[in-house]
């Protein structure tokens, strides 16, 4: 059964949500500030973090705009074909960390799966 434009489109946003936010908790210890925090990308006006203890400028991004109408502030919206990553070194742990977002389908969300995260590597091996 073909993949309607809606489901589409969920689907990437939450591919392009799970590039970002994967990026956000791998890096050394040494790199965090005092409350442990190692990346934060609020989207109010770009797409470049906030904070970031390693690079805070997204490496791979296509179909992601700032929208004024986030939860708090602006947002990322992306299109049906959209993605966003940051390099994960400094801003992301492999062994621990927490994930913290606000996510809100522009259109309904059908039956069909997708990802709301991901993380990977070099050699493109990924965790969902």
């Amino acid at each position: 059964m073909p993949i309607g434009s809606r489901e589409r489109a969920v689907k990437r946003f939450t591919t392009a949500s799970v590039l970002a936010l994967a990026v956000a908790s791998i890096a050394p210890a040494q790199a965090q500030d005092a409350t442990g925090l190692l990346f934060r990308a609020s989207a109010d006006k770009s797409l470049t973090a906030d904070y970031a203890a390693g690079d805070p400028v997204p490496n791979f991004r296509s179909g992601v705009d700032i929208t004024p109408d986030g939860a708090i502030g602006g947002a990322a919206c992306w299109a049906d074909d959209g993605y966003v990553a940051w390099k994960a070194p400094g801003n992301i742990r492999a062994d621990r960390g927490t994930l913290a977002f606000f996510w809100r389908a522009r259109t309904p969300v059908g039956e069909a799966p997708f990802v709301i995260f991901r993380t990977g590597f070099a050699d493109h091996s990924s965790w969902d």
